[in-house]
């Protein structure tokens, strides 16, 4: 895929070139064969749902084989699938949304470094703040978003990280009332970044203010 396929345009994952393969998007692929499957089955049709199955369970081998080592998660790029050393965005650590197919070890590995490296003041920064790719106002190098906020909690609310998924909700509705409802956010001093209106950031808060509240 390219830069723009992910919608992480600037992301320090994409600086080496094109094309690049990275494990958000087998990430999402999984998930989506696998949400497939579960209608297939609803719908009576058991034969798809196996076919469905088996996308995700072959797909899945593919991301462990290619993209995991003992490190985590990590692209590769260019026409020899060379690795990328660069290992700080936070897109590396999207499986977490297939965390029903992770090993506990991988899982708890994915989890310890996104507390350790990439929670904030105010949320999970998109690149690690020590690293030499972190940008102030950066866009996809540090800056927190929404959406891709919604994705880790939902997934770490599900496999069984409720406290720090709560406590990252609870950030970012703090951050919303620093920096209003913004496209993206400045992860340590919560300042409103780029246009400072955007709908899918007032969804995000919607969702997680009826959540916080409904559990009172």
């Amino acid at each position: 895929m390219v830069n723009f396929d992910s919608d992480w345009d600037n992301s320090s994952l994409f600086h080496l070139g094109m094309v690049v393969e990275a494990p958000d998007l087998a990430g999402f692929l999984i998930r989506s064969y696998d949400i497939l499957a579960s209608f297939a089955i609803i719908l009576g049709e058991e034969t798809e749902s196996v076919h469905f199955k088996q996308q995700a369970d072959q797909l899945f081998l593919l991301l462990m084989e290619r993209l995991h080592d003992e490190e985590g998660f990590f692209g590769r790029y260019g026409k020899n699938a060379d690795p990328i050393q660069a290992r700080s965005s936070l897109i590396l650590k999207l499986p977490i949304m297939i965390g029903y197919h992770l090993e506990e070890n991988v899982k708890q590995r994915l989890v310890r470094d996104l507390e350790e490296h990439f929670e904030a003041n105010y949320g999970l920064a998109t690149e690690r703040i020590d690293s030499p790719y972190y940008k102030e106002n950066g866009y996809w190098l540090g800056p927190i978003w929404a959406p891709v906020t919604y994705l880790f909690i939902d997934s770490l609310a599900s496999f069984g990280f409720e406290e720090m998924a709560k406590r990252l909700r609870d950030k970012f509705l703090q951050v919303t009332l620093v920096g209003g409802m913004a496209e993206n956010f400045d992860p340590i001093t919560g300042e409103g970044l780029v246009d400072t209106s955007f709908a899918w950031t007032s969804s995000v808060f919607l969702l997680f203010l009826h959540e916080k509240i409904t559990e009172a």
